[in-house]
């Protein structure tokens, strides 16, 4: 989507350069201490309840045998991976902008997208810190400016490379004090295993809480398998690096 206010109009490519507006909201929500939430990561019991509601005759992908191999992927990497309080499903169209560029002492008339709040907690709960910087990379490699059916554009090179996410990174380390992450590289990994929850999570959100007659979100649910399979695909050295035994590799 275009985020349209008064002080201008705002596509892919600003919250892409401008990742310090979506991070410094993460920073904060990832800070927030001992909220009333369940403890187990939001990802595995998302993906357990898409499964069980899958609408199985609008869906020609195995999505159980993958959420069964990627769940017990997670527990090998659970012991490792950090939680925290999260959104759960950042991404620009979740982005408020103030008619007038302005939040507080935060956004200028010259900065308006500083002041961009971060809304829609439908999903917030406590999970992977990881997963709230894949869901945002994720969806990153879609356009909602396109004016017709699907009404997005797909690139996966709009996918951060591995230099931008390091530089997102620290970025994230430098305005949150207390983050306990591992090193740059191991998290940056971390996100790379959460991408594929992402994909995952939110191509059985499209085959589950939707008809399948919407031409839109079936399209959309296309996407999101390919991206999945080969993100998948390209997940081997990753995993090896982080000291996954060969038999939960893919």
């Amino acid at each position: 989507a275009v985020v349209s206010t008064q002080s201008g109009h705002y596509g892919r490519e600003d919250f892409s350069e401008r990742f310090d507006v979506v991070v410094s909201r993460l920073s904060h929500i990832h800070q927030l201490p001992n909220m009333p939430f369940p403890k187990t990561p939001f990802i595995t019991s998302f993906l357990q309840d898409m499964v069980e509601n899958m609408l199985v005759d609008s869906c020609c992908h195995d999505y159980r045998t993958e959420v069964t191999w990627y769940i017990n992927l997670l527990e090998v990497l659970h012991p490792t991976l950090n939680v925290t309080f999260c959104h759960n499903d950042a991404n620009m169209n979740n982005l408020l902008i103030p008619s007038d560029g302005t939040q507080g002492n935060v956004g200028t008339r010259d900065d308006p997208l500083a002041g961009a709040l971060l809304i829609d907690y439908e999903y917030a709960g406590y999970n992977y810190t990881a997963f709230d910087f894949a869901n945002y990379f994720c969806e990153m490699q879609y356009d909602w400016s396109l004016p017709q059916n699907p009404f997005f554009t797909f690139n996966e090179m709009w996918y951060p490379t591995d230099d931008r996410i390091l530089e997102i990174i620290r970025f994230y380390k430098s305005v949150t004090p207390r983050h306990n992450l591992p090193s740059d590289e191991v998290f940056r990994d971390h996100i790379k295993v959460l991408s594929l929850g992402s994909e995952l999570a939110w191509g059985l959100w499209c085959v589950t809480d939707t008809p399948g007659e919407n031409v839109e979100l079936g399209e959309y649910e296309a996407a999101k398998w390919g991206s999945y399979v080969r993100k998948k695909g390209q997940l081997e050295p990753v995993l090896r690096q982080l000291g996954v035994p060969p038999e939960a590799c893919p």
